[in-house]
């Protein structure tokens, strides 16, 4: 499940921040790094109870979606900071981010992404087909 989740995010960062994207992917920074506490917790490990109550009411509404909306918000609302920024810089940034996080800004802008179900949908069936590839192979290379 958090395999799909860290395909799906990766996907939407590559449409709706390109350039951040490409940046963290060239450290070396994976959604796997920085964002499988946010999605395995729901953003309720490491940030304010106020904004993580905020989440989980959105949460039980619309699902994973707002997970991915969250991410991007954070990421977005702090692009300029971490295209400026290596490998370590950008960790540190991450890893002190939840404790500034203000709730009702990160909403709004979690709110104003134009993030439509049938990408994320469209996503999780890459991840699929991509998945059951490597499990054919997996069977036809193994022998009985």
């Amino acid at each position: 499940m958090v395999g799909l989740l860290h395909f799906q995010f990766h996907g939407l960062m590559k449409k709706k921040l390109p350039k951040l994207c490409k940046h963290l992917d060239t450290q070396g920074l994976h959604p796997t790094i920085f964002a499988s506490q946010w999605f395995i917790t729901v953003f309720t490990y490491s940030f304010q109870f106020s904004f993580s109550t905020r989440v989980w009411d959105c949460f039980l509404y619309e699902g994973w979606k707002i997970c991915f909306r969250v991410g991007l918000a954070l990421l977005k609302m702090n692009q300029q900071e971490l295209l400026a920024k290596d490998f370590e810089g950008i960790m540190t940034f991450l890893h002190n981010m939840p404790k500034t996080a203000d709730p009702e800004a990160v909403l709004k802008a979690a709110f104003k992404l134009n993030l439509k179900r049938v990408e994320i949908d469209a996503l999780g069936a890459e991840y699929r087909r991509q998945n059951m590839s490597t499990v054919q192979l997996a069977h036809a290379t193994t022998p009985l």
